[in-house]
C-alpha cells in the first residue's frame, strides 16, 4: 500500500495479468498510533484491488491490526494471509502474534498460505518456523493453500476467474483480452 486511498504499488494496467498478487504494509506508510487506521487503510485497499490473491505479514508490530476484522474481510473476498516464515524465525516480529495470527484464520475460517512472502533464496520453501504453530493450534490443512500444488492451483484458477470477472465489469463493453 502507498497511502491511505487504498493504492498499491504495483501499476494498474498489469494486475488482469498476474498470476498472485500480494499486499502488506511496509515502512513507505505513515505511522499511526490506532490498529484501526492500519486494519480499515488495509481493508479499503483490499476492496479496491480486488487482484490482491494474498495478504501478507498482519504481524508486523509496526503496523498493528485487527486481526479478526482484517482477516474477516479477506475471507468475504476469497483473500487468503500470509504466515511468513521468516518473520516468525528471525524473531522479527512479536513471538506471540503468529500463534494468535494463527488462531484468528482458524476462527474466521480464512485461507492461509506459509511463506509466500520469502526475502532470500535460502527461505525459500522453509516452514520450520511456522508448522509447529499450526500444528499446537490445530489448524485445519483444508485452509491451507499451498499445503499441496493441487490445492495451490485451485486457489489460483478462482482468483483468476475473480479477476476476470472484475477487469470485465470495469472495461464495459471494450475488448480486454
Amino acid at each position: 500500500m502507498v497511502n491511505d486511498e487504498g493504492d498499491i504499488d504495483f501499476p494498474v494496467k498489469f494486475l488482469p495479468y498476474t498470476d498472485v498478487v500480494l499486499l502488506g504494509l511496509h515502512p513507505n506508510l505513515d505511522k499511526r498510533p490506532k490498529k484501526a487506521d492500519y486494519s480499515d487503510m488495509l481493508i479499503k485497499a483490499l476492496k479496491k484491488n480486488p487482484y490482491v490473491d494474498i495478504i501478507t505479514h498482519l504481524n508486523d508490530t509496526v503496523y498493528p491490526v485487527d486481526y479478526d476484522k482484517v482477516i474477516a474481510a479477506a475471507k468475504e473476498l476469497g483473500m487468503a494471509i500470509e504466515f511468513n516464515n521468516s518473520k516468525t524465525k528471525y524473531n522479527k516480529v512479536d513471538p506471540t502474534s503468529t500463534p494468535l495470527l494463527i488462531d484468528a484464520c482458524k476462527r474466521v475460517g480464512c485461507r492461509a498460505v506459509i511463506n509466500s512472502d520469502a526475502h532470500a533464496l535460502r527461505e525459500i520453501g522453509l516452514d520450520d518456523s511456522i508448522r509447529p504453530l499450526l500444528a499446537a493450534a490445530d489448524f485445519p490443512s483444508e485452509l491451507l493453500i499451498n499445503d499441496n500444488a493441487e490445492r495451490a492451483f485451485e486457489f489460483m484458477d478462482e482468483r483468476r476467474k475473480v479477476k476476470f470477472d472484475f477487469a470485465k465489469r470495469m472495461a464495459g463493453d471494450a475488448v480486454i483480452f
